[in-house]
């Protein structure tokens, strides 16, 4: 199994995978009891053996959201003796759509700049950017 985290953006993400299955998911928006709920699902995945990999995105995103996570999947490896493998906000949106287009994932990046890339069929045309 792996498990997926995202803190990039304004809400929290952790999924269980199998297969690329989703056994179970935890997406937490508000952020009057999130540190409570990520503890209380971590908890809960602590108790499982069959998880050999974590994948956290690292952005681009929330500086703070991508510390925080990325301090969760960083003890919960430590802990379990499992690696963990990074993604891209930009390239994880590209791979999620099949075309044979060009793909041109983009997040806001404020002050009327956005990060963003250019994909062709999971190959990269243009380097992540921060771009104005």
């Amino acid at each position: 199994m792996k498990l997926f985290i995202d803190s990039t953006q304004k809400i929290f993400v952790a999924a269980l995978l199998n297969d690329n299955n989703t056994i179970e998911y935890k997406v937490i928006t508000e952020t009057k009891y999130k540190v409570e709920e990520i503890i209380n699902f971590f908890d809960k995945l602590s108790k499982l053996d069959s998880i050999e990999e974590i994948y956290i995105n690292l952005g681009p995103g929330s500086f703070t959201g991508i510390r925080i996570g990325l301090t969760i999947a960083k003890t919960f490896a430590w802990a379990k003796k499992i690696p963990i493998i990074q993604i891209s906000s930009l390239e994880a949106m590209a791979e999620s759509i099949e075309t044979d287009k060009l793909i041109v994932p983009i997040i806001n990046a404020r002050r009327n700049c956005v990060y963003g890339a250019i994909y062709d069929n999971g190959n990269v045309v243009l380097n992540e950017e921060y771009m104005s």
